[in-house]
Formats: C-alpha cells, structure tokens, sequence
C-alpha cells in the first residue's frame, strides 16, 4: 500500500512495547493539557471557595450543590481533556464524600466541622472494626503534623524489620542443604535476635503514640481558632477535589497508553516486514524439501 500524510509508524527509537508508557507520561502535549485542567480547576476553585465559606450563613446546601456541579464541568470540560462523563464524575464523588462535613458547617460553622472531625476521629481510634483507619484523616497532619509524622516513621520501621526477620527465617531448601550461596548470607542468631528486640521497641513506641493520640487531638482541637477551622476545612475540601481529579486523569491517560500498546501489537511489524519472514520461510522449507528429494 502506498504510504501519504496519514501512514504513521513508531519511531525506530522505540525498540519496546514498554517505551510506551515513559513516552505519554514525559510528553509535552501531554503535560501542557494536564497542566491547563489543573489551572483551570485552581481558578474554579478560587471562584467558587467563597460560597462554601458562606454557607453558615446561607444554609443553601443544594443549592451551593447545583452551584458547584454544573460551573465545574463549564470550567473543567472545555480543556479537552476530559470528558463531560469524567468531569462530572469527579466532582459528584468528591460532593458525596464531602456533603456531611458541608451539612454539618451549614448547621455548626467551621469550629463544627472540626469538633466533628475530633469526635469521629477518637471514637474510631477505640474501634478496631472501622472501616478506615482513623490516623489517616488529613486534621491529625494539620494538627498534630509531627506526631503524624514519627508515626509515619515507625509503620515504616516496624514493616522493614518485620521483613527483615522473615526473610532470615530458613527455608525449606536452605534446611536440605540446597542454595547454599544464599544460606551463607543469612543473617546470625544474634543479629535477628537484634532486629527482634528493635522491632518490639518499635511496636511499644507505636502503642503509646496511639495512645496518646486521642488525648493530644482533643486538646489541639479545643485551641483551633475560627480563623484555623475555616482554613483547614477548605483546605482539606480541596485537596480531596484535587484527588478525585488526578485519578480521573491518571486513568484517561492510562487509556491512551493501552490503544498505543494496541497499535504496537498490531502495526509495528508492517505487512511488507510480516511477507518477507514467510518468503524466507517458503524458501527455507523448499531448500529442506528439496534436501530430503521431495522437491525438484
């Protein structure tokens, strides 16, 4: 077939299916359209954040709802890069996952959400059937920022350790005999007897930071001023909106790497390439044929 301005092929510097990937994610065009929803997001944001601000005093959640759902995909939709489906996807999860806080602020105000937050967070702490992990609730980083941190720190500690003195255990084959390079390299009695001891120091200091925890987060909580609360609430609203949007374009652009590793698939070897191996092949069995006196 005769090639125009329409037949395109990979380039010859991409050697493998997974180059793919690397491709999209450091493209230019890619980043600058990424790049522009996020801007667009930030200056929806700024124009928006107000009538959330002022809900304690106009009550109007559904209609704050409405607001929020429609101006943001006129906002966000226009970039072409998302969708309507997407866009409106990521702020109708966001909305739901944030329309109690948003109820509770129109009732109660910013030091209300806060109080809730504390409450939530402490009772969940004695409750070892919640569903999500209490520790991981954004306030206690913006309030308690270095606790949150060494506790960080310790899961960390306490997980390395504990691999550590898994992979001393012996293995079946180490036992018979076999692998004997690798058994050479195993730590000692005393150095895992070590990682042991460390690793119930770590488990200690981890059970009194817990602790403690819900005694410090009530204290903190109790010297938020007006001020804070509405700063850290709006804060956390956003950074929860931002997720929701980097996941829907982490997947989009996801999409765009599997129809390129599609195209891969089926068009990097070319017709003429995939015709000339079969000659080759023909050729090659006739030569056996021939070999063998079946063939002339």
């Amino acid at each position: 077939m005769k090639r125009d301005d329409k037949y395109f092929e990979f380039k010859p510097a991409f050697t493998k299916r997974s180059d793919l990937k690397a491709l999209v994610e450091a493209d230019a065009g890619v980043k600058k359209q990424e790049t522009a929803l996020m801007m667009a997001f930030e200056g929806w944001w700024t124009k928006h954040e107000a009538a959330i601000s002022a809900l304690p005093k106009t009550k109007a959640v559904m209609k704050l709802r409405a607001e929020l759902l429609t101006s943001f995909g006129e906002a966000l939709v226009p970039i072409d890069l998302l969708d309507r489906f997407q866009v409106s996807g990521a702020v109708a999860a966001w909305w739901n996952d944030a329309q109690y806080n948003l109820r509770t602020l129109a009732e109660h105000g910013f030091p209300g959400v806060v109080e809730s937050w504390v409450t939530t967070i402490v009772a969940a702490l004695g409750d070892e059937k919640a569903s999500k992990a209490p520790i991981e609730h954004p306030l206690i980083y913006r309030l308690l920022p270095k606790l949150k941190e060494e506790i960080e720190e310790l899961e960390a500690k306490i997980a390395e350790l504990d691999g550590a003195i898994k992979a001393a255990a012996p293995s079946d084959n180490a036992e018979n005999g076999e692998d004997a390079e690798e058994s050479e390299e195993a730590l000692s009695e005393d150095e895992v007897r070590a990682l042991k001891k460390d690793l119930t120091t770590a488990k200690k200091r981890m059970k009194s930071l817990k602790e403690s925890l819900a005694e410090l987060l009530t204290k903190a909580g109790t010297e938020v001023t007006d001020a804070k609360a509405k700063e850290m609430m709006l804060a956390i609203l956003k950074d929860d909106l931002v997720r929701e949007l980097e996941r829907k374009v982490t997947a989009h652009r996801q999409r765009v790497i599997a129809a390129l590793e599609v195209w891969w698939d089926k068009y990097r070897v070319t017709l003429k390439s995939i015709e000339g191996e079969r000659d080759a092949a023909r050729a090659k069995l006739q030569g056996f044929m021939r070999g063998l006196g079946y063939a002339n």
